[in-house]
Parts: structure tokens; C-alpha cells; sequence
């Protein structure tokens, strides 16, 4: 102000560069899909474990293999690009099968938890157009009459492995269901490109270099952390452990969980990491190999986050987002140096946007009218991809 006393203070920069600076997006060359990331992981290395769910796993070979399978039962039925596929199956192994398998055959899955509702369930189907339906008889046999073809995966699959076709950036990866600001479910199409994205901003921001994670995922199918924590642990050649839907809620059975399976990274809302924080602190359970605790939330306490810090010996980030712009499109770190929403960009005069790269994925942007976004301000957020 002193340096350029006749300036408007809506032209001056309220806050310094590094509070700008962003970092870099990583670039995928070559790469089209999380799938094919995936590929690759079971090219280098087989028989590192991909997916974990109690008991039972699958290592990086088996699973593309199983998932190539079903892949080209799936082509035998028509999918394609933009083909939406419902899957309705048991928690267990076989569901990232067919997440996989529906990405390998060009298609975009739609998750079917069969704790939902039977008319939610019958909506969705409907409203998605879906055409062809991965399942187990157990939970889907009242949705097969919906749909014009099936696929049982109680029963073997006779059908010869398909190879990968490149997908575009745009292309539909996932159908995700929002609870909808009316009130009736809402569909959001996720494509290809966002889930790329996501994963390079997470890569980029929160996992070291060469970090392949134990992540644990306690998320329904139908919810998109669920696909979040399949990107995040399958396309760094991590594992995925899949915990029961709700496992968090018994602090006691999901602290076991979090030893037994020897977890290194999941994602929880506040109330749950407070109440593990807590539980730790009166049982004197340590959670050795726990790294990173990702609370999923726009607004939790300073001291919490210190506390669990503190209590867990880990990483500790806030993570905040949308469904359309792949889950997480912002975070922060409390407590450490700068608050890491980085804002860059300059205003052009009443009504532009500034924009601000978290996770060096995806963008957000904020109506504003002077050159610079101050954190604290109130403002209208849009996130989009890079």
C-alpha cells in the first residue's frame, strides 16, 4: 500500500506468493484410464496383493485376469463406450472385479448396494438406463427382471479375456447417486479423465514417492469415497482392504480391523476419527502402521485434528469435495505451515474467477471482485478438472 499509494485497494494482493503457489498437475502420458494404471501393476508385479476383504484376496494377476474374463462376457453383451452397467454384489472381492471388468469392456459401472432400498434400487436402474447387470443371485435377483441381460457371478464365466481398449477424456468411468438437493436422487457421471485427476492430485500432494498404501475403504459401493479409495489404492499399486459398510461405527471391532489387516491410510468423517482418537487414548491400542488419516469434511476443530495427530503418529489432512469433480477437490493440513488451499489467479474486475489447485488434480474456482482470495472469506466455490 505504502508503494503504490494511489492504487485502489481492490487492485492490491492481500495475501504473499506462497500463499499462490500450487503444484504442479502429474501428466499421465499414455494413459487414458485408472484401468490401464492398473494394467500395469499387474504387468510389474503380479503377486503383490491388490484387493483384501476379511480372509480372502486377490493379487494384481488374479485380478486383471478375473476381471478380463468377465470383461469379455461383458463385450459379448454389447457394452461399450458410455454403457452403464449395474453392479449388485456382496461385499467381497468380486466387486472390484467387476468395477475393473466394466472398465476393461469401455463401459461405466453403477454401483447397487443391496442395502439400499427396493424402489431406490429399481429408480436407479431405470434412470440410468441400465442395460446389463454384473451380480450375485443372493442380493440382485429382484433386479434381474429389470434389465435385459445378467451376469452371475455365482456361476463360472465362460468367456475368453479382451484387451484394453483407450478410452477418451470424457468418457464415463462411473454413475454415482447424490441424495439431490430436492430430494430425489440425483445421477452424476464421472468420467475417465476426473478420476485420472483425483489421482494425480493425491500422488502429487499427499503419497511419497513410490508409496503403495494398505487403504482401508468402509464406504458403500453406491458412495463415491468408495470410489475414491478404489483409485487411490489400485492405481498406485496399493491394496484395497475392503472393511464391512459401517465398520467404524463399533470403535472397538474397527480399531482390530485397522491392526489385523495392518492398514496404512483411510478416509472417515470427523465423529469417527474423534471416537478412535478417544478410544485409543483409553485402551492404550497404538496403530503402528496407520500413515495417513484423511477426515473427509469442510469444517472440523483445530484441536481435534492436533489430538489425532498427536494420538495416531500420522499424517493428518481434511479433504473436502464433489462427486462431479472426483470426491476430494480440496484439502488442508491443520496445524501445518499454511493453510494448503492454494489460491492462484487474478481478478479482471467485478465477477471473475480466481482459481485454486489443491491437490494438483483439480481446480476450484471463486467469484470474487479484487485481485486476490483471502482464506476466511466467504465466496461461491466451482471445481472443475484441470
Amino acid at each position: 500500500m505504502a508503494a503504490s499509494p494511489d492504487a485502489a485497494l481492490s487492485g492490491l494482493a492481500l495475501v504473499s506468493p506462497p500463499e499462490f503457489a500450487t503444484p504442479a498437475p502429474v501428466t499421465w502420458d499414455g494413459i487414458s484410464g485408472v484401468h490401464e494404471l492398473i494394467a500395469g501393476w499387474a504387468e510389474s508385479d503380479p503377486s503383490a496383493v491388490a484387493v483384501q476383504a476379511g480372509d480372502v484376496s486377490l493379487t494384481y494377476g488374479e485380478l486383471w485376469d478375473r476381471a478380463g474374463r468377465l470383461a469379455g462376457w461383458l463385450r459379448s453383451a454389447g457394452v461399450g463406450a458410455e454403457s452403464v452397467v449395474g453392479v449388485a454384489v456382496e461385499r467381497g472381492v468380486d466387486l472390484v472385479v467387476a468395477v475393473l471388468a466394466v472398465w476393461r469392456a469401455g463401459g461405466a459401472y453403477l454401483a447397487l448396494d443391496p442395502g439400499y432400498p427396493a424402489d431406490r434400487l429399481a429408480f436407479m436402474v431405470a434412470d440410468a438406463g441400465v442395460g446389463v447387470l454384473v451380480g450375485h443371485r443372493s442380493v440382485a435377483a429382484e433386479l434381474a427382471g429389470l434389465v435385459p441381460a445378467v451376469c452371475w457371478l455365482d456361476e463360472p464365466i465362460q468367456a475368453a479375456p479382451v484387451e484394453v481398449l483407450p478410452v477418451v477424456a470424457g468418457q464415463a468411468a462411473c454413475v454415482i447417486y447424490t441424495s439431490g438437493s430436492t430430494g430425489v436422487a440425483k445421477a452424476v457421471v464421472v468420467p475417465h479423465a476426473v478420476l485420472l485427476g483425483v489421482l494425480g492430485g493425491w500422488m502429487r500432494s499427499h503419497f511419497g514417492a513410490g508409496e503403495r498404501l494398505r487403504w482401508l475403504s468402509v464406504a458403500s459401493a453406491s458412495f463415491d469415497v468408495f470410489t475414491g479409495d478404489v483409485v487411490r489404492a489400485l492405481g498406485s499399486g496399493g491394496t484395497l482392504v475392503l472393511g464391512a459398510v459401517g465398520l467404524q461405527l463399533s470403535v472397538g471391532e474397527w480399531c482390530a480391523v485397522l491392526v489385523g489387516q495392518r492398514v496404512e491410510a483411510m478416509e472417515v468423517a470427523p465423529r469417527y476419527a474423534d471416537a478412535l482418537v478417544a478410544y485409543l487414548e483409553d485402551t492404550g491400542v497404538v496403530l503402528d502402521g496407520l500413515r495417513l488419516l484423511v477426515v473427509t469434511t469442510d469444517v472440523w476443530r483445530l484441536e481435534a485434528a492436533a489430538r489425532a495427530r498427536q494420538v495416531l503418529d500420522a499424517r493428518v489432512l481434511t479433504a473436502y469435495g464433489v462427486t462431479e469433480a472426483g470426491i476430494d477437490s480440496t484439502f488442508a493440513e491443520p496445524g501445518v505451515g499454511l493453510v494448503r488451499r492454494r489460491w492462484v489467479g487474478r481478478c479482471r474486475g467485478p465477477g471473475c474467477m480466481c482459481w485454486t489447485r489443491s491437490c494438483g488434480g483439480c481446480r476450484s474456482g471463486c467469484r470474487a471482485s479484487c485481485s486476490s482470495v483471502v482464506p476466511g472469506w466467504r465466496v461461491a466455490i466451482w471445481v472443475g478438472l484441470i
